[in-house]
C-alpha cells in the first residue's frame, strides 16, 4: 500500500466516529428501535419558574406533578402517564390548572389515548379527549358548555407534543450525539396535524434531584415547533430532573425536581 493510501485509510478511520456522530436516526411510529419496555414507573414532581422577555422573574410560577404507571388496555401492556399542572400569579394566586393523561403501547409508545383538562380561574374551562386509530382520530371537545366530536384523517405518529415529551427520548439509546427525527401530532385545535420533530444528545451534567441527591444526566436540546426545549434526563427513573422550555414569546420556564 502506498503512502498516499494508507494515509486516506488512517484519515477515515479518524473521521468515522465524527461521521458517525452527525447521522440521524429516522424513525417512525411503531419502529421497533423504541424500547419502552425499558421505563419503570414512577412519581415525580417540580417546581416552576419563569423569567419574562422583560427580564421579570416569577420565582413560584406553579408546580407540575407527573406519573408513569403500568395499565392493560383490552389486554395490551400499555404506559399510563398522568400530568397536573398549577399556574399561579404574582400575587401567588392560582391562575389556571391543567391535567393531561397519555395512555400508550408499553413497547413502542404508540399512542393509544389522550385527555387534556383546563381549568381557568374565573371558568372558561376545557376538556379534550383523542382516541387514535393509526390513519385517522376521534376527537371529542367540550369548550363553553358546547361538546364538538369528529373523527379526521391523519398519518401515524408519536404524541410527543401531546404530553408524552422527553419520554420518547428516554427510550432511544442515550449516548453523546446521537440524534433522532420523528413524527408527532400537535396539541392544538388541529392534532391531526403532524410535525416533525428533532433533538441531540450533546452533553452530560450532574445535576441535583431534589430530596434524591444528585444524578448523573444526558442533556438533549430541541428547537421545536412549540419552542426550545433542553432536558437533563438519567437513565432510570424519574427520568426527567430539569427542563427548560423557551416559548414563543420568549419567555423561559425552568422545571427542577423538588
Amino acid at each position: 500500500m502506498s503512502h498516499r493510501s494508507l494515509a486516506l485509510v488512517y484519515g477515515f478511520a479518524f473521521l468515522l466516529p465524527t461521521i458517525l456522530a452527525s447521522q440521524t436516526m429516522e424513525l417512525k411510529s411503531g419502529d421497533s428501535r423504541v424500547h419502552g419496555e425499558r421505563l419503570q414507573p414512577f412519581t415525580n414532581q417540580w417546581k416552576m419558574k419563569v423569567v419574562r422577555p422583560d427580564g421579570t422573574v416569577l420565582e413560584d410560577a406553579g408546580t407540575w406533578t407527573d406519573q408513569l404507571e403500568s395499565v392493560s388496555i383490552s389486554g395490551r401492556p400499555c404506559w399510563k402517564r398522568t400530568q397536573f399542572a398549577t399556574f399561579k400569579r404574582k400575587t401567588g394566586e392560582i391562575a389556571a390548572t391543567t391535567r393531561t393523561v397519555n395512555v400508550f403501547d408499553a413497547r413502542t409508545l404508540t399512542p393509544i389515548s389522550r385527555e387534556f383538562e383546563r381549568h381557568m380561574a374565573g371558568g372558561d374551562d376545557s376538556e379534550l379527549r383523542i382516541i387514535f386509530h393509526g390513519n385517522s382520530i376521534k376527537i371529542e371537545n367540550v369548550e363553553k358548555g358546547k361538546t364538538g366530536v369528529r373523527e379526521v384523517p391523519t398519518t401515524k405518529a408519536f404524541d410527543f407534543y401531546g404530553g408524552v415529551y422527553a419520554l420518547l427520548w428516554v427510550t432511544l439509546p442515550l449516548q453523546q450525539d446521537f440524534a433522532a427525527t420523528f413524527p408527532s401530532y400537535t396539541e392544538d385545535e388541529h392534532p391531526e396535524i403532524v410535525q416533525q420533530v428533532t433533538y441531540k444528545i450533546t452533553g452530560r451534567e450532574r445535576m441535583e434531584a431534589g430530596s434524591s441527591g444528585k444524578k448523573d444526566t444526558w442533556i438533549v436540546e430541541s428547537d421545536t415547533s412549540i419552542g426550545y426545549l433542553k432536558y437533563w434526563i438519567s437513565e432510570g427513573p424519574p427520568y426527567i430532573i430539569r427542563m427548560d422550555y423557551k416559548d414563543k414569546t420568549g419567555a423561559m420556564w425552568t422545571l427542577t425536581m423538588t
